[in-house]
């Protein structure tokens, strides 16, 4: 039984090993939807949003994913004069691109076992996901907690049987968090309906008038 209920819990906080690529896909790319950019004003969205509060991020780390994107053809970069300034890199998405970020956001929705907070940084880049395909992907997402509730439900009652405090303690705790989740899917489905389209439309332009204002000048 112990084994059972330790495998139960680790599949509950199971790590992502595409978690470290996806993050920086998703900001990269997020992040140069809207507008072309270069790594400066980059920079500066993912401090001033407190972005890496989310998950772990460094300069560089970005750096190389925006040369990496460029590589495999999801980014352009061209070098772009300004006045007596040093040369800069403006980084573009490509039609391949934005596929490449749609695809990533669905893993991270269908993705529950993540030791990082992408699917909440995920939704501030929610651009090509739109009301109908939100609901079948989130409705899918609440079917995966409440398989992993049920679960460890299971494992918690092993645990109760066999005295066993800790996995009674990591077993509550799962469960908890599964179900705060699922309350905060929902609380995204009601957000859709009452502005289904925000992410098509007020989400592009909360990047051009907000994040990247005046970051030409």
């Amino acid at each position: 039984m112990y084994f059972a209920s330790t495998y139960a819990i680790m599949k509950a906080i199971s790590y992502d090993k595409g978690a470290e690529m996806r993050k920086n896909e998703l900001i990269c790319l997020g992040l140069i939807y809207s507008k072309p950019n270069y790594v400066y004003a980059l920079d500066h969205a993912i401090t001033t949003f407190k972005m890496d509060e989310w998950v772990r991020l460094s300069r560089s780390s970005i750096y190389n994913t925006l040369i990496k994107l460029v590589k495999n053809e999801y980014a352009s970069m061209r070098v772009e004069k300004s006045g007596n300034m040093p040369d800069r890199k403006v980084y573009a998405i490509t039609e391949k691109g934005r596929l490449k970020l749609h695809d990533e956001i669905v893993k991270i929705i269908e993705n529950i076992g993540t030791t990082e907070n992408l699917f909440y940084l995920s939704v501030g880049f929610f651009f090509d996901i739109n009301s109908e395909e939100a609901k079948t992907l989130l409705a899918a997402r609440i079917e995966k907690f409440e398989k992993r509730i049920s679960e460890l439900e299971k494992s918690l009652e092993d645990a109760r049987v066999n005295k066993q405090a800790h996995i009674i303690i990591q077993c509550k705790a799962g469960i908890k968090h599964s179900l705060i989740e699922m309350e905060l899917i929902n609380d995204i489905l009601e957000i859709y309906e009452e502005m289904p389209e925000y992410f098509h439309h007020g989400l592009l332009q909360f990047y051009q008038q907000v994040v990247f204002a005046d970051k030409d000048k």
